[in-house]
Formats: structure tokens, C-alpha cells, sequence
């Protein structure tokens, strides 16, 4: 009669097995560790082989007595039994569902102990190879220690031995220094004494040649018209060496002359000056950076200036200029037969007669739609004025660029304009957002040094 267990006992013998379930899936994922990864999971399958037994049981009749009493003890479990063909079924459903879950969870774990089982010895496994490869890289390290310190140590032998080697070198090129110092000192001093002798034996000459030419003036009327002519020409060639080294010391290098004239290179190229039809003269030549610049651009230039020193440096560097008084040469050129006429920094040497005379003979040399361009120092800047015009003493008087532009037309060119050049730098110029006092001063003292007269011939 037990075997017929009432609701309440099956819902209890259902929960013991969900604990029993619980308690080997706990055991079988939390502690394999503390033991074997293999734990037992008999009384698991003795739990599902009992509840197999009970279900066999179930609805089962047990054996009858041969006595009356087990005789109607049978009938009335017959008539149980079938008073309850609607429960039994359920039970019987009941107990094979349960039966499979736990026979199911107990294989589930056991494949999972397995799988934990196989990654703790590959753990285990990868443990020992990292100890392994730990320990050869530990002796590794050690080697390498050893090995760099002794490296280390040679390097610094090394060192110290190139260290001492290149004190001696230093000490060695320091006494070779000091006597090729002293060498250049004397190789120096005897050249410094050699121009102070150069230049006091040309100021001999030069105060020969003041007395012979004053002895020569005193016997002029002994002198035949050759010989006047040849005083005067050496007379005016005096101060050729001096006007040289006055414009190296204050005119400013080559290369910044040329920076400057390159400015009006394209005014040349826009009229196809330079070319072998219009070709250019530059009169007061000078040291002939204009002219050397001409050719480097492959224009077609010559120059005429009557200081024999300042020739003989263009002539060093194979430029086309000629010995004469530039007023002179330009009378013997022929009419409408050049292309320009340049002139920098002459026309404030020349008196206003022979100025009249510059222009009216450029006018007569040009031809047609030739140009006429004069650079000269710009008086409208005050320091130029006042100071800077005056460096030369062979300086006549400022020119104001209105007069030469009146002068420029009245002699015949046209379209003349004033090309303003050469302003101070910015460095020296007052902040202009002081007002109008300080942009009008720097207009006045800090404005352009030089100008150009560029005219046309029509």
C-alpha cells in the first residue's frame, strides 16, 4: 500500500532529487579542483534507478494473500485501481520525466568534468612550458647581463683610451694652431705694412705729380698745345684711385648695385632694349655693374667713363667700355642710333650747362620709342639732403626730381616719370599708427634715397 504514496509524498520525493540534482552540479563545477575532477555519481544513478523501480511499480498489484482478508483486500485495490485510471497515467508521465532530466543532467555533467578534466591538464601543461621558456629566459637574462657588462666594460676602456687619444690630438692641432696663427699674425702684419707703404708711396706720387703739374703750369706759356692738353687730361686723372676706393667703402658692394639696378630690367625687356637693333650706353660707367648684369641677362651694352682705374677693373672682366669724357663720347656717336641711355649717379656731378648739354645730346643719339634713364640721390629725403649727399665732394648740388623731369621734357623726351628707389628698411622707420606727425616724418626723413628719371623718346 505505500507503493500508492499520496501527492504530498511525491512533490517531497520530487524536491529531494532537484536537491540531490543541485548539490552534484555544485560539486561538479565549483570543487574539481579539491579533488579529483572526477567525483562519484553512484548514489545519482541510484536515485534514477529507484525512480525507475517506482515507476515499474506504479498501478502494479502486489501479491494476494490466500485468505479471505487478502481476497477483499485485492478486490478493493481493484476497485481503487480503477477509481483512479485518471491519476495513475500522470504519475507514471511524471516519473519517466523525471527519470530522463536526471539521467540527462548526470551525463551533461559528466561530459563537462571530462572537458574541464582535458583543459586542466592542458593548463597544467602550458604551466610547465611557461616555467620552462621563464627559466630559459632567466638564464638568458643573465647571460645577456654578464655579457653586456662585459661589453660595458670594454667600450669604456675603449672610450677612455679614443678620449685620451683625441686630449692629445686637441693639445697637438692647439700648438699647430697657435703657430699658424702666429704665421698668419706676421703674414698679416707685413701685408698691412706693405699697403700702408703702397699707400704713402701713392700719396708721394700723387704730391709728385701735384708739383710737376704746378711746375709745368708756371712754364705754360713755354708749352705747345699737345702738351697743354696732356697736363690738363693728367691733371683730371688725380683722384682716380681715390674716387675707387671712396665707392668701395661707401657706394656698397657689387652685388648689392646689381640688386638694386635689376628693378629696371623689365622696363628694358618690355621695349626690346638691349637687342642687337637698340643697342644701350651707360655713361660714368664706373665700376660696370650695370653693364656686367646687362650681359648676364644677353642684353647688348657698352660703357664710356674717364676714371682709368675703375676701366681697368671692367676691363678685368672683359666688359665693353671705352676711355673718355662721357659728354665728349656721346658728341661722336652717331644721330638715332642707340636704343638707351643710362646714366647712375652722374648728372649731380655735372654743371647745369653741361646737364642741358647731357640730355639734348641723349635726345639726338636715341632712336625712336629709345629710352633715357637717370638715377640719382633723392633730396627729398632730409638725411640725403643734408648728410649723405654730401659723402662725395664731388657732389655739385641736389637735384629735385621736379626739375629734372621738367628738364627731361623741355629738352625734347616724353611720358617722363619718377621711379622712387631705395627706401629705408622698415627697422628704422617710427610705428606709423602714432599718428600723421610720425607717417610724415617718415616720409620726410626715412623716404626713398634715390630717383630715377625715366623718359621716352617719341
Amino acid at each position: 500500500m505505500q507503493l500508492l504514496a499520496p501527492p504530498s509524498d511525491a512533490e517531497g520525493a520530487q524536491r529531494e532529487i532537484f536537491e540531490t540534482i543541485g548539490r552534484h552540479a555544485v560539486h561538479g563545477v565549483a570543487e574539481p579542483a579539491d579533488k579529483d575532477m572526477n567525483p562519484d555519481f553512484s548514489s545519482l544513478r541510484e536515485s534514477a534507478r529507484q525512480l525507475r523501480s517506482t515507476h515499474a511499480m506504479v498501478g502494479q498489484m502486489p501479491p494476494v494473500p490466500p485468505t479471505i482478508r487478502g481476497r477483499l483486500g485485492a478486490w478493493i485495490i481493484r476497485k481503487i485501481r480503477r477509481a483512479l485510471l485518471w491519476y495513475t497515467p500522470q504519475i507514471l508521465q511524471f516519473h519517466r520525466s523525471v527519470t530522463e532530466v536526471i539521467e540527462q543532467q548526470a551525463k551533461a555533467i559528466e561530459e563537462i568534468q571530462r572537458t574541464l578534466g582535458e583543459l586542466r591538464r592542458d593548463l597544467t601543461q602550458e604551466i610547465a612550458a611557461r616555467n620552462a621558456v621563464g627559466s630559459e629566459i632567466a638564464q638568458l637574462g643573465e647571460a645577456f647581463k654578464s655579457e653586456l657588462t662585459a661589453r660595458v666594460a670594454e667600450v669604456g676602456a675603449l672610450l677612455e683610451q679614443t678620449r685620451a687619444a683625441i686630449e692629445d690630438q686637441i693639445r697637438a692641432d692647439a700648438q699647430v694652431r697657435a703657430g699658424e696663427r702666429n704665421r698668419v699674425e706676421t703674414r698679416l702684419g707685413d701685408s698691412e705694412r706693405k699697403i700702408q707703404s703702397l699707400g704713402r708711396g701713392l700719396i708721394s706720387q700723387e704730391m709728385r705729380l701735384s708739383v710737376l703739374l704746378e711746375q709745368a703750369r708756371k712754364r705754360i706759356d713755354q708749352m705747345s698745345a699737345g702738351q697743354l692738353a696732356s697736363l690738363v687730361q693728367e691733371d683730371a686723372h688725380k683722384l682716380d684711385a681715390f674716387y675707387l676706393t671712396f665707392e668701395d667703402q661707401f657706394r656698397g658692394t657689387r652685388e648689392d648695385i646689381q640688386e638694386r639696378f635689376r628693378v629696371y630690367l623689365p622696363i628694358l625687356k618690355s621695349r626690346g632694349i638691349g637687342g642687337a637693333e637698340m643697342p644701350l650706353l651707360d655713361v660714368g660707367c664706373g665700376r660696370g655693374e650695370w653693364l656686367e648684369l646687362l650681359r648676364q641677362e644677353g642684353m647688348c651694352a657698352s660703357g664710356v667713363d674717364d676714371n682709368r682705374v675703375m676701366l681697368t677693373e671692367c676691363r678685368t672682366r672683359k666688359l665693353n667700355v671705352v676711355d673718355g669724357d662721357a659728354l665728349e663720347y656721346l658728341r661722336s656717336v652717331d644721330t638715332e642710333s642707340l636704343g638707351a641711355v643710362t646714366g647712375f649717379h652722374i648728372i649731380e656731378h655735372l654743371p647745369f650747362p653741361r646737364l642741358i648739354d647731357l640730355f639734348d645730346e641723349t635726345v639726338r643719339v636715341l632712336k625712336p620709342g629709345g629710352l633715357a634713364l637717370f638715377e640719382t640721390p633723392n633730396p627729398r629725403n632730409v638725411l640725403v639732403s643734408t648728410e649723405r649727399f654730401y659723402f662725395d665732394p664731388t657732389h655739385r648740388n641736389p637735384l629735385p626730381s621736379p626739375l629734372v623731369r621738367f628738364l627731361a621734357e623741355e629738352r625734347g623726351l616724353c611720358r617722363v616719370e619718377v621711379l622712387e628707389l631705395h627706401p629705408w628698411p622698415d627697422g628704422a622707420r617710427l610705428p606709423e599708427q602714432d599718428g600723421a606727425v610720425a607717417e610724415r616724418f617718415n616720409e620726410l626723413f626715412y623716404g626713398p634715397v634715390d630717383y630715377a628719371i625715366i623718359g621716352w623718346k617719341a
